[in-house]
């Protein structure tokens, strides 16, 4: 079952990244760290990346300190 999730998540991976980015939308600032968290934990590393990426696309500037904050802990090994 695992192999099959994958490779669905391999062929359909943009509609995935933006299911994830839309999520991340919906949550609020002061609560972003720790959804990231948690979906780093279900999700794949560069479909989590790429959904932060795209929520800094669109963010107010108020929040691009906490975005910068956790984009630096989870995505910059």
């Amino acid at each position: 079952m695992r192999s099959v999730l994958r490779v669905i998540e391999v062929f359909g991976k943009r509609p995935r990244v933006t299911s994830l980015a839309d999520r991340l939308k919906e949550t609020p600032i002061e609560h972003l760290e720790r959804e990231v968290a948690r979906s780093l934990r279900e999700e794949s590393f560069d479909d989590m990346r790429l959904a932060l990426i795209e929520l800094l696309k669109v963010a107010p500037l108020e929040h691009f300190p906490v975005l910068r904050i956790v984009f630096m802990k989870h995505f910059t090994h």
